[in-house]
């Protein structure tokens, strides 16, 4: 987790909800920054990982929990993060909705999610167009809007893609 990635939250975050924390290698490095640090994760085992190689962070800064994001509720968070490519997980677009929408809910206003989103093979075999077109989905009383801007390599076998998701035309990640 590069330092300029925390930058992307914004201001001097404190408090961090991460999302899909996995082993933990994440979250000790956040904890290692000196942030506070909410980790979710629905696997046991992997949120067990967790627990044991941040253990020494364990009543202090670091709090870990099972279930989904939709499931934590204490309070706002300065900041968000889903890394190593914790959203590809999410199984259908209501799924990928409730995610999205219960994060945006936790984070404080102008707060961000910073999050990485990868399937390399799909990439190169279906490279990504330069200006994907703009989709626009409502949950509830709530518009979603998602914009992707790609850039493609084949020779060097490399894809990177740019996700803006807004809600009401607040940024999310």
């Amino acid at each position: 987790f590069p330092s300029h990635d925390i930058k992307l939250l914004g201001g001097r975050p404190k408090r961090i909800l991460e999302a899909g924390c996995g082993t933990g290698r994440h979250t000790e490095i956040l904890l290692r920054r000196g942030l506070q640090v909410t980790a979710v994760d629905p696997d046991p085992a992997m949120l067990r990982r967790a627990k044991e190689r941040n253990r020494s962070y364990l009543g202090r800064s670091f709090r870990p929990l099972l279930g989904s994001v939709e499931a934590f509720s204490r309070g706002r968070v300065d900041g968000a993060v889903s890394l190593f490519h914790g959203v590809n997980y999410i199984q259908t677009e209501q799924q990928l909705l409730r995610f999205f929408s219960g994060l945006s809910r936790r984070l404080k206003k102008n707060k961000c999610l910073v999050f990485d989103a990868w399937n390399g093979l799909a990439a190169l075999n279906d490279p990504p167009r330069r200006n994907s077109p703009v989709r626009r989905v409502r949950v509830g009383g709530s518009c979603y809007e998602c914009r992707m801007r790609t850039e493609t390599d084949l020779w060097r076998m490399r894809s990177k893609i740019t996700v803006r998701i807004s809600s009401r035309g607040r940024l999310l990640g």
